[in-house]
């Protein structure tokens, strides 16, 4: 009798262990005391997760660069004072290279062409309801270096974050100035590749801009609140530690538990990936 309780009790706990070790596999989340060894090898490789999710998003923005300046070359070949009829021959057959670009990235969207003094062009001629020749974006990219494309944003339009992509377009042969090639994409394409952190068994994935807006957060209410005006001074070594690297770890105290984070910052885009992966009692 005494032998089959005995044996009861260790299946009891082999059973509550396996529960509290694959909730932690499904939370995400490591409480410890853990000895320093494994702390540190839960940190590396959650670490490499955050750098592999950040890789992807860099591979993927790359990507829609080269899209974007394959087809403002296009438009400029186009554009070549070789033709006769040259900027004619450009308002004709911008469309079809417009088409061409959302087949390279789909996400790309409200393509526009704008011309040498600020209009936008259509597949009809010049459009002259409005004209940007004063905007801060078409001022910049007028003098800005030839095939230079400038990132804007992220801009908080509509209750979502964008990007734009800006690019002057100039005639091949004379080399003089036609206008500005801008093209639209929403940084949730971006954002969502780093959900991929959770399918690693790891915790929630936040996304801040470079100066610590919050552009994607579980707590949607949080979306477009900047994170070191919410958390006031505890927050400074927060946010000195991520400015002064590329990657790495902090440390926050909330509620009682020092919450340790893993962070990698995008060398294409100006956003930083972060992950909560470890929840230590003080």
């Amino acid at each position: 009798m005494l032998k089959r309780l005995t044996i009861k009790i260790k299946l009891i706990v082999v059973v509550t262990m396996l529960l509290i070790f694959s909730s932690c596999l499904i939370t995400g989340v490591y409480y410890i005391p853990l000895s320093d060894t494994t702390k540190d090898g839960i940190l590396n490789e959650q670490n490499s997760l955050i750098e592999g999710i950040v890789r992807r998003i860099d591979d993927q923005m790359s990507s829609n660069h080269l899209a974007f300046e394959s087809a403002a070359m296009a438009i400029e070949i186009i554009n070549s004072a070789e033709y006769v009829d040259a900027y004619q021959r450009f308002i004709v057959v911008h469309q079809r290279r417009i088409t061409a670009l959302q087949k390279l990235a789909p996400n790309f969207s409200d393509i526009t062409i704008f011309s040498d003094n600020g209009d936008i062009i259509t597949k009809d001629g010049v459009s002259n309801q409005a004209n940007f020749k004063n905007e801060a974006w078409y001022l910049d990219a007028k003098k800005s270096d030839k095939e230079k494309i400038t990132l804007i944003g992220p801009v908080y339009e509509n209750s979502s974050y964008n990007l734009y992509l800006i690019r002057p377009l100039y005639e091949t042969v004379s080399g003089k100035f036609k206008g500005v090639l801008k093209a639209k994409t929403a940084l949730s394409f971006f954002t969502d590749i780093a959900d991929s952190y959770k399918s690693f068994g790891a915790s929630e994935s936040y996304v801040l801009s470079d100066n610590f807006d919050i552009l994607k957060h579980r707590d949607k209410s949080l979306v477009s609140k900047n994170l070191i005006s919410i958390g006031g001074e505890s927050f400074n070594s927060f946010k000195k530690e991520i400015s002064n690297n590329k990657k790495g770890f902090v440390n926050l105290e909330f509620k009682g538990k020092n919450k340790i984070y893993v962070f990698c910052k995008s060398s294409q885009l100006p956003i930083i990936v972060i992950g909560s992966i470890l929840t230590v009692d003080i």
